[in-house]
C-alpha cells in the first residue's frame, strides 16, 4: 500500500526529512502488519489549534481539571507539530475505533519501528 492522499496532504506541510522518514515507517509498518497502513491523523498544527487541544480538560489558566480530557500536555508555541516537525500517525485498522484502542499491541510496533528510525514517540 501507499500513504493515502488525505495522509500525504497532510504530510506535505511537515519537515522534508520528516516527510520521507514517515513514509518509510508507513512502508516498515506494512510489512510487519500485511493488509494494515498508519494513517497520518496529525501533522502541521496552527498556534489555536495546539491552544484548544491544551486546554481540554483544563481552565483558561491551564489549571487541569479534568485529566481524563487531557490530550497534551504542550500549551501553545510549545509543540513540535506547531513547527512541521511532528505527525501522529494511527494504524488503520483502529481508525474506526473510539478511542483507538490503547491497549493493542499495535502501538508497541509502531513505538518500536518509530524508535528505530529516529523518531520520538510521545502521548
Amino acid at each position: 500500500m501507499a500513504i493515502d492522499y488525505i495522509s500525504q496532504s497532510r504530510l506535505d506541510f511537515v519537515h522534508p526529512i520528516l516527510d520521507a522518514i514517515v513514509g518509510l515507517l508507513v512502508l516498515d509498518y506494512e510489512a510487519q502488519e500485511p493488509g494494515d497502513t498508519l494513517i497520518v491523523v496529525q501533522a502541521l498544527r496552527s498556534w489555536s489549534d495546539q491552544e484548544k487541544l491544551w486546554l481540554q480538560g483544563r481552565n483558561g489558566a491551564g489549571v487541569i481539571l479534568d485529566a481524563g480530557k487531557v490530550v497534551t500536555d504542550a500549551p501553545p508555541g510549545h509543540s513540535w507539530h506547531e513547527f512541521g516537525l511532528a505527525v501522529d500517525v494511527v494504524p488503520k485498522s483502529l481508525i474506526g475505533i473510539r478511542g483507538w484502542q490503547p491497549e493493542s499491541p499495535l502501538w508497541k510496533i509502531i513505538s518500536n519501528l518509530a524508535l528505530c528510525r529516529g523518531l520520538a514517540c510521545g502521548s
